[in-house]
């Protein structure tokens, strides 16, 4: 029976009821067996003792549903409550044993420790016998008293809080920095308070390496000078470490490590410390600066600091040739805590930073790897800071050169806009008296025609009258002569008188021909061609467009001369029988044409034209009409002939020339 039981496990809710009745049913049918046997076959009594077992098992179900259910079902739900509740202590104290994090069970009231994990152990340093049923003051885990004060009120008054920093003293004397979150619970109608930390030490440490590194690197980037750097990288180092001393050894060109910015040390102890070159040996900052080639390894950090808490302790550890080669400077100055850090550019090494305090153990492994951090970026700085300063030494080099190549180019431009102002002048000049030659040439050339004019009217008048009455005074004593006396010698005379006479009409047109004043400039340009034709054999087509061409007197002269000139040096140099002449009137100007299809010449060559050629003749036409306003134009090609165009206005700028 046991073993059915057990088989069918009637812990088991849902088999209960049918396992109660069927053991009622059945101790029913014992009894009922049992009180049979004792009595009389069919008797009443038997039937009634068989109704009632019938009656006892009708009503046992119903006693169960009714009475016993209830109770069973309150039954199960607190065996069912009691496993859950012992499961989850289970639970609970799986995680508060195995938990990576601190968790602490105390009493709110007086701080008593009631439980703590292997978690504060890593935190604090402390096993748990060593703190279970101590308060929480006695151990002197608190940093700050004051944080655990302002925690236990929060909880107080809202019952929990989340994220509370903190830190606490751990038992070898280091700081640990937790992030709290508590509850107050209620064990046995007392108020505990149950506390989660958090070990946020390394992530604090790192945040602090983060802000420290971003601090020098913004201090780094602001300087461009190298004094100003140095004395703000101290300043920031003093408010890190919290030392007395700080200094900078900037490594030199010439080998020596002098102190470039310090604050805190005593001028005695410059006296004895800033002599020091690489070719010192009594010194840890040799080693330091030249821990690249690792020359005192043992000494060093792995970043190739130094570092001691105790100088007198460092100095006494020291073997007797490690002492000889170690001044103790700065602990006969009551320096104990001295940290010494590389500042390198690689594997170059730039100088060091120097702190010191008479208070031991102040620097700590870590504040050796801030400053080391530090260190990185001053290397930096100062590389970019000597690279500015040479560039800027170098700008204000080239700003000099560029500012004396500037006085010089002033000083030659002054003398040369002297130069072009004395040539510019000049150039007026010359062309001022260019225009009073051209107009000294214009009223000479007015002038001569005037006096030809007035020689060749005192040829025609006075000697052509003379020579014409002579020669009828001659005829008339020829006559009155006899025969064959000297009317031979009469007709000869006659006859030179004669010929005197016509050379006397001839020169005198050849002065000043009296058609250009009395027909105008069309007649005299006819006159002459007809008088070019004749003595040199040159045929001349004359073209006229038929238009009264008004010329002044003055105009008409020079004109007439340019026609002249042009046509004889034709005959002289163009090696050609024919020419032509056109005159033209255009608006306000007379246009004359004169072309010949010789041997042409370049007219790109004019202006160097010496006077002995014909250049000189087409150079005084030019000249000739410049001061009336006019212009001339020259194309020429050698072996295509030449066509010259002179404009000459109707109105000169010159007085016309008298009869």
């Amino acid at each position: 029976m046991a073993a059915s039981a057990k088989n069918l496990n009637i812990s088991q809710p849902h088999l209960r009821p049918i396992i109660i009745i069927v053991l009622a049913v059945f101790c029913c049918e014992l009894l009922n067996m049992y009180l049979i046997s004792l009595l009389p076959p069919f008797s009443i009594w038997g039937e009634m003792l068989f109704d009632a077992t019938l009656l006892v098992i009708l009503i046992t179900p119903a006693i169960y549903l009714f009475l016993y259910r209830p109770l069973i079902l309150h039954i199960d739900d607190r065996e069912r409550a009691e496993k859950a509740l012992r499961e989850s202590e289970m639970r609970f104290r799986t995680l508060f044993q195995t938990g990576p994090d601190s968790i602490t069970l105390s009493r709110l009231e007086d701080g008593k420790i009631i439980n703590v994990n292997s978690g504060f152990t890593e935190l604090t340093g402390y096993a748990p016998e060593e703190v279970l049923g101590r308060l929480t003051p006695d151990i002197n885990i608190w940093n700050d008293e004051k944080d655990r004060i302002e925690m236990v009120a929060k909880l107080r008054q809202e019952g929990q809080l989340v994220n509370f920093e903190a830190n606490f003293n751990r038992k070898d004397g280091s700081i640990a920095t937790g992030l709290i979150s508590a509850k107050v619970i209620e064990i046995y109608n007392e108020p505990h308070l149950l506390a989660v930390t958090r070990n946020i030490t390394e992530r604090k440490e790192i945040q602090k390496k983060i802000q420290t590194s971003h601090q020098f690197l913004k201090i780094a980037n602001r300087h461009t000078c190298m004094n100003s750097l140095l004395k703000e990288f101290i300043n920031e180092i003093k408010k890190l470490t919290d030392c007395s001393a700080v200094g900078m050894r900037i490594l030199d060109g010439d080998g020596s490590i002098p102190y470039h910015a310090a604050e805190g040390f005593s001028p005695r102890f410059y006296e004895a410390e800033n002599p020091h070159t690489l070719e010192s040996v009594q010194c840890l900052c040799l080693d330091v600066i030249l821990s690249p080639t690792k020359r005192n390894q043992r000494l060093l950090t792995d970043g190739g600091s130094f570092r001691t808490g105790s100088t007198s302790r460092f100095i006494a550890d020291l073997s007797a040739e490690e002492k000889s080669r170690i001044c103790d400077v700065c602990n006969r100055y009551g320096y104990e805590s001295v940290a010494l850090i590389p500042i390198l550019s690689g594997d170059k090494a730039l100088g060091l930073i120097h702190v010191a305090d008479p208070r031991p153990e102040l620097f700590t492994h870590e504040t050796v790897e801030l400053l080391e951090g530090a260190s990185m970026q001053l290397a930096t700085a100062i590389e970019r800071v000597r690279a500015e300063e040479a560039l800027q030494a170098s700008h204000e080099k080239l700003e000099q050169q560029v500012a004396d190549r500037t006085a010089k180019l002033r000083s030659a431009n002054e003398l040369l806009n002297l130069e072009i102002e004395e040539r510019i002048n000049n150039e007026k000049k010359l062309r001022e008296q260019q225009d009073k030659l051209r107009a000294l040439s214009s009223e000479l050339l007015l002038t001569e025609e005037r006096e030809r004019r007035r020689i060749a009217t005192e040829l025609h008048d006075r000697i052509g009258q003379t020579l014409a009455v002579t020669k009828i005074k001659l005829g008339e004593l020829r006559e009155a002569l006899p025969p064959d006396t000297a009317a031979d010698v009469l007709t000869d005379i006659r006859q030179f008188i004669e010929q005197t006479i016509q050379d006397t009409r001839s020169l005198t047109f050849e002065l000043s021909p009296p058609v250009l004043y009395e027909l105008g400039l069309e007649a005299a340009l006819a006159w002459l061609v007809s008088q070019i034709q004749k003595k040199h054999g040159l045929r001349i087509e004359l073209k006229d467009d038929g238009r009264p061409k008004p010329l002044h007197k003055g105009c008409r002269v020079i004109a007439f001369q340019a026609a002249r000139e042009l046509l004889f040096n034709i005959v002289k140099h163009a090696q050609t029988k024919s020419a032509t002449i056109a005159i033209r009137r255009d608006d306000d100007a007379v246009r004359i044409d004169v072309e010949d299809d010789g041997i042409g010449f370049n007219a790109s060559e004019f202006e160097s034209f010496d006077a002995g050629s014909m250049g000189y003749g087409l150079f005084s036409v030019r000249e000739r009409l410049h001061p009336l306003g006019g212009r001339m134009e020259i194309h020429s090609q050698p072996g295509h002939g030449t066509r010259v165009t002179m404009v000459v206005p109707m109105t000169c700028g010159t007085e016309d020339t008298g009869d």
